[in-house]
């Protein structure tokens, strides 16, 4: 091997990096030397952790993979009482290098950090056999076949095993080739996505302000860009960005940065945190998740066990609910939620890890499917009915998009939100949402910009208004049946959701329209003979009164009758067309609305124009009466206004052409 580490990239060196490579295994393994040894870069930086010669927090080196190729490392602590900081590496891991020294063997923390990756979703891998200069050749079969053994059902089985040693650099180039050959395999897929970083570390460098460094979870970042610090949804820009040590315009999943935020202190972030783009990441502390417990788990988990959370850089206390069992034995996979002490900054898609307070192991890990602010409401059983649906949806973007509409049922939803929830950048969800109503998966809301119904919200939305229209009629036999602004506010949706689910009832005949209301085909209002007689009284108080008619609230005293007996059969009269209402003090009876109309049309033929003055006088009558015939009369298309003056209306006089014009 050459004297220049073979993944050294030198300061001028402008590779493109892939994808990010974790180092896992047991304390003591050779893991840092091996990077160094790779890399040329010495990654344990605190004084303790040289002191020790013990990894303690996360380290970081780029190394390259020729051909104008690199890649960044994380080495991760391998001594039990540091497993949070191996998560926090882990999480951001696209390949893994497990670590296993040849005179140890398998040790437990060699299974821990391997059953954690796995939790986590790294995907590809390799093994290195280490300290083969301290074993025999026969020994280090045994480790291998123990390897083997070992990663068999994981994401390694199969995986390249390279006997290494760092002292005699035995195997090493075979190592490094190895190395580069699955990393080009294993490109990061990562890049998609909404951006989220979590802050592994935060520092003030003189002049600098605030800088946060992690390794993104998923998409890609810009100097300029705007992005929220969750869970304290601060905002604030970033002015500058290095990755690896190196300046850099842009940043994305698969690669270690260090932004520089402007806008915010430094005490304003902290390692926990999660730097996103606006409007995503909103913060919960009940998640509801899929989780598959550890194949070394010695005792079930049990409902309700207090366990602890790991996910992205961040730990937290919490309670597991199990939905669909009491307990969870090895290996095996369920749906449940955890019920945490705090809101973190975490969302849809992000995995994570739980191990127990006591002893602390590892237990299990998954995938959070849904962060809220309170526990919902509904039976276990049908939580776990809703969560499995849910988790089928989470094969792509674009079925997790599609499930959000479908589960907003007839309240449809904004696209806006629907990105939120499905994580997925506004541009490529308009593109989705564009498929989508080419396909008629997805329809329009009229009069609610960018806001959508699925096919199945829309055909609940109709089963809902049909339904409601239905009630109307048993509670209410006196009318016709509801408008659609009260179906709107029975069933808690938008009005205009409702007409639309009324259009299509009626396209189908399974509504009509009578009198601007909702009514069930052949369906009649029905009144009994007290209601007929009250009736008869309210037509002739308005028969008689002409143009000067009482206000509905003044009926029950003129009447001597309650309120809510008068007010229906007021209705009822309005909408079998006897009455017609004005305005909401102002109804008049259909004889005189008739005789009205008459006078201004004779008014305007012999004028050519009527002024609302004159009209008072022509009926007698207040100009409160007046104003409301011939707001009705513009509304209606009879007369057409210019300031104070009416004249019949063009479509009026299309219908009517005999008039003189």
């Amino acid at each position: 091997m050459a004297q220049r580490p073979p993944g050294l990239l030198r300061q001028s060196d402008d590779a493109d990096v892939l994808l990010m490579i974790g180092t896992a295994g047991h304390v003591d393994h050779g893991k840092t030397r091996l990077v160094r040894l790779l890399t040329g870069c010495e990654t344990d930086r605190l004084k303790a952790e040289k002191e020790r010669g013990l990894t303690i927090e996360l380290g970081f080196a780029p190394c390259s993979l020729g051909s104008g190729l690199s890649a960044g490392i994380v080495d991760v602590p391998g001594h039990e009482h540091f497993i949070k900081n191996m998560v926090a590496g882990a999480a951001g891991m696209d390949m893994a290098v497990l670590v296993v020294a040849a005179d140890d063997g398998v040790m437990p923390q060699t299974t821990e950090h391997l059953e954690i990756m796995q939790f986590l979703g790294v995907q590809s891998g390799m093994v290195a056999l280490t300290k083969i200069d301290l074993a025999t050749p026969e020994r280090v079969e045994e480790v291998r076949r123990e390897v083997e053994e070992l990663t068999a059902g994981t994401f390694l089985a199969g995986a390249s095993i390279c006997a290494v040693s760092s002292e005699t650099l035995e195997g090493f180039d075979e190592f490094y080739k190895t190395l580069v050959s699955v990393a080009v395999q294993a490109r990061s897929a990562r890049a998609e996505g909404v951006f989220r970083m979590p802050v592994e570390r935060v520092f003030s460098p003189p002049g600098f302000g605030t800088v946060a460094t992690g390794i993104p979870l998923a998409g890609s970042i810009s100097i300029g860009d705007e992005v929220a610090i969750q869970p304290q949804g601060l905002r604030a820009r970033i002015r500058g960005m290095q990755r690896f040590l190196r300046e850099a315009d842009a940043g994305r999943a698969g690669q270690c940065l260090a932004l520089n935020l402007v806008g915010l202190s430094k005490d304003a972030v902290q390692r926990g945190c999660v730097v996103t783009r606006p409007g995503y990441g909103q913060p919960g502390n009940h998640l509801q998740v899929i989780l598959t417990s550890a194949r070394s788990l010695s005792t079930p988990l049990k409902d309700g066990e207090e366990v602890r959370l790991h996910t992205g850089t961040l730990e937290v206390q919490g309670r597991l609910a199990l939905y669909e069992a009491s307990s969870l034995e090895k290996g095996k996979t369920a749906l449940g939620a955890l019920c945490l002490e705090q809101l973190i900054p975490a969302s849809a898609t992000d995995r994570f890890v739980l191990r127990r307070n006591s002893p602390a192991v590892t237990v299990a890990g998954g995938v959070i499917l849904r962060t809220l602010e309170r526990r919902p409401r509904g039976s276990r059983a049908s939580l776990a009915k809703e969560l499995g649906a849910l988790w089928d949806a989470f094969a792509s973007a674009e079925t997790r998009l599609e499930y959000h509409f479908r589960a907003a049922g007839a309240l449809g939803s904004t696209i806006e939100t629907a990105a939120e929830v499905a994580l997925i950048e506004m541009p490529r969800a308009r593109e989705l949402v564009e498929k989508f109503l080419g396909q008629a998966v997805l329809t329009p809301i009229k009069g609610i910009p960018d806001r959508f119904l699925h096919e199945s919200g829309g055909k609940a939305a109709e089963d809902r208004v049909l339904e409601a229209v239905a009630k109307h009629h048993q509670q209410h036999p006196e009318v016709f049946g509801p408008t659609p602004a009260e179906v709107a506010g029975k069933l808690h949706i938008p009005e205009a959701i409702v007409a639309a689910g009324a259009e299509a009832l009626v396209k189908r005949s399974a509504l009509e329209w009578k009198e601007k209301r909702l009514s069930l085909p052949g369906s009649a209002a029905r009144l009994d003979l007290q209601q007929r007689s009250l009736v008869q009284r309210l037509e002739e108080v308005y028969r008689e009164g002409r143009y000067a008619t009482p206000r509905p609230d003044e009926l029950p005293d003129l009447l001597d009758a309650p309120a809510g007996g008068i007010l229906p059969m007021l209705d009822y009269l309005c909408q079998q067309g006897a009455l017609v209402r004005l305005g909401k003090n102002v109804v008049l009876h259909a004889e005189w609305m008739r005789a009205a109309e008459k006078t201004v049309v004779e008014a305007i033929q012999q004028a050519g124009s009527l002024d609302s003055a004159d009209f008072k006088t022509m009926i007698g009558s207040t100009r409160k009466y007046a104003l409301a015939l011939l707001d009705h009369l513009d509304a209606v298309h009879v007369t057409l206004r210019s300031g104070n003056l009416r004249r019949l209306h063009p479509a009026y006089l299309r219908k009517h052409p005999q008039l003189k014009r």
